[in-house]
């Protein structure tokens, strides 16, 4: 009992760790690039030695790979507008129309989403895990328009409307760096138009 308590406790204590790597990882990406960002830089942002990083994360693009995973949300967002509110209709209780998932649409969200997107440009080892999480959310957003019901719907027509939606989401995001006035307007609309795509 006590072995599995501090096995727990060390797990906890990794995560931990990680965690502010990747905090470290984004602020350095945020301030400088993942281009110009180095592994010492992220282990100074952290506190860490850089011997420290490569025990958590065997490189640079380890590390990036960790931050991509966390930072493409849009069928966590896809999913919310889903189980939100009717169209039309007001939200109950005051609840947020998409919630957490929303967050992604910040406009630091999205210049790190951007950062991302131009390090793939770059770097094809990036591009791929790019391209994989991306391909994975896509998955998800398939299943999601798939388990809304509707009308009967073949795979490839469930894939298209999920690309479409992660094309929209993407491009707000790159709207969301210099939000216009009337970006939650736009959110809406799109909101709306997954609903639609779903049914």
């Amino acid at each position: 009992m006590i072995r599995k308590r501090e096995r727990a406790g060390r797990a906890d204590a990794i995560e931990i760790r990680r965690q502010k790597i990747l905090s470290a990882a984004k602020a350095c990406a945020s301030r400088f690039g993942f281009h110009a960002t180095s592994v010492a830089q992220i282990a100074k942002a952290a506190g860490l030695s850089v011997g420290q990083i490569y025990r958590y994360f065997e490189s640079k693009e380890a590390v990036i790979a960790a931050v991509v995973a966390e930072r493409w949300p849009c069928a966590d967002l896809i999913a919310a507008w889903l189980g939100g509110p009717p169209i039309g209709a007001e939200p109950s209780s005051g609840a947020d129309l998409v919630g957490q998932p929303e967050e992604c649409l910040t406009p630091e969200a999205a210049a790190l989403s951007l950062e991302i997107w131009a390090e793939a440009a770059r770097n094809p080892r990036v591009a791929a895990i790019v391209r994989d999480a991306r391909a994975a959310e896509v998955a998800r957003t398939v299943k999601l328009l798939s388990d809304a019901g509707g009308a009967a719907r073949t795979p490839a027509d469930l894939e298209s409307r999920a690309e479409l939606l992660h094309l929209l989401i993407e491009g707000m995001q790159v709207w969301a760096v210099q939000p216009p006035s009337n970006l939650s307007l736009v959110r809406e609309r799109v909101r709306q138009l997954a609903a639609q795509l779903a049914a």
